[in-house]
């Protein structure tokens, strides 16, 4: 919609500045140029360059075997990579199986493979959208983010624990900061009575609107 359009338009100018967003889909040499000219128009190289998503990059052929797709990408990619001077990080999205929304990612979450030439693996998961969940759970997850690091082969090629980290994303602006006591949504022990999962959204829902108001 237009509001969305002109609300990310004022956030990019005001805290992201230095942000160039290339909107169609390019094969390895156009990111290239791509790049080039990003350098030039800075003066200095790019601190990061994402790549949204995988699937759509360009290739010099086209199969009908996706995971053939995906593997020729990710290594033409890979050799791409090492010629760049800042991290890139690759966007690749999960199987419905072993992806499922809010459920924990692993190294078995990827469609289609890719991630063997992976230098690291990082995993994004809403546990408000974990179906396994009650509704108070996930009601009680809504500002939370929950990142899986599941392969680091810089050493000490540490990775998080298989639950992951959890974050509070700000739910106006998508920025993540370190979880704070009360960033959940009805935080607060709920009393013995509120047995009921109704109940207990209720009073997360009202303890929620208290802070709002004095807030």
């Amino acid at each position: 919609t237009r509001y969305w359009r002109d609300w990310s338009s004022d956030v990019c100018s005001s805290d992201l500045q230095n942000l160039i967003v290339v909107d169609e889909s390019l094969g390895l040499g156009a990111m290239t140029k791509a790049v080039e000219e990003a350098r030039t128009y800075w003066g200095a190289d790019p601190d990061c360059i994402v790549i949204d998503y995988l699937e759509l990059l360009q290739g010099n052929s086209f199969s009908d075997d996706a995971s053939a797709n995906v593997k020729a990408k990710s290594q033409s990619l890979k050799r791409w990579v090492k010629d760049q001077t800042c991290p890139v990080v690759v966007v690749h999205q999960a199987t419905r199986s072993k992806g499922a929304p809010g459920q924990a990612v692993s190294m078995l979450s990827m469609a289609y493979g890719g991630e063997q030439e992976a230098t690291m693996v990082l995993g994004v998961r809403r546990k408000r959208d974990d179906q396994s969940l009650d509704t108070w759970e996930r009601q009680r997850e809504q500002d939370t983010i929950t990142l899986h690091l599941a392969k680091n082969k810089r050493p000490p090629a540490r990775v998080t624990a298989p639950e992951g980290i959890d974050f509070f994303m700000d739910p106006d602006t998508g920025l993540l900061r370190t979880l704070r006591e009360g960033d959940r949504m009805g935080q607060q022990a709920m009393p013995v009575e509120a047995t009921r999962a109704e109940d207990a959204l209720r009073l997360a829902r009202e303890r929620a609107d208290e802070r709002a108001r004095h807030g």
